[in-house]
């Protein structure tokens, strides 16, 4: 079997190919393929323990894959690791909290500024008025401690802290709550003027 370093797939941001998952000998996922485009918007449905976790996870490149390849624009990105990925343009937002507890939601999503080093990116860093465009909540809660927030709360800003990445494809363990059906709607249809493709696990 050859193995390609590069498809040339026109339009396509994500491919893969064969691609398989386990932790330890538990094999996960087996003969995953796809194929994502500019646009588009994906949905992985099944019920629990079936691997929709864990397909995001190896997408991300949090669960390395054991078999088949990964391409993203047509680059094989199997062996990049998640900070990799991330500045390459695939965003990830998890399921879970994930917050500094101790600090506010406007220094959380500082924080996660800081992963754009890699990115050309001039002039000082602030979190993007389109941020708080999207998730209104953001900009009553910006002063709370982000260890108090309610489920809803933390949603929005682990979502809005996905956008401010400008991320190309963004995969999400939830669609984006953005606490409300508007701001929901929002997102939505910036990710499709932009081109930009989501990937969500239900």
């Amino acid at each position: 079997m050859t193995i390609e370093s590069k498809i040339e797939v026109p339009n396509q941001l994500l491919n893969l190919r064969s691609v398989g998952a386990a932790y330890g000998k538990g094999e996960v996922l087996w003969d995953i393929g796809f194929d994502l485009e500019k646009g588009d918007a994906a949905t992985v449905l099944g019920r629990n323990g079936v691997g929709k976790t864990t397909l995001m996870k190896t997408i991300m490149g949090q669960v390395a894959a054991t078999s088949g390849h990964l391409y993203w624009h047509g680059e094989d990105v199997t062996a990049m690791g998640p900070h990799q990925r991330s500045r390459a343009g695939i965003g990830f937002v998890p399921q879970g909290r994930h917050v500094f507890p101790h600090l506010t939601v406007q220094e959380n999503l500082e924080v996660g500024l800081s992963a754009l080093a890699g990115k050309a990116i001039t002039g000082p860093k602030a979190v993007p008025k389109m941020v708080f465009d999207l998730f209104p909540k953001l900009t009553q809660i910006a002063g709370r401690k982000a260890g108090v927030l309610s489920g809803a709360s933390s949603s929005s800003w682990r979502s809005g802290g996905l956008w401010q990445a400008s991320p190309s494809c963004c995969c999400s363990m939830n669609p984006p709550k953005a606490s409300s059906p508007t701001s929901s709607s929002r997102s939505r249809t910036r990710c499709c003027a932009c081109a930009r493709s989501w990937a969500w696990r239900f």
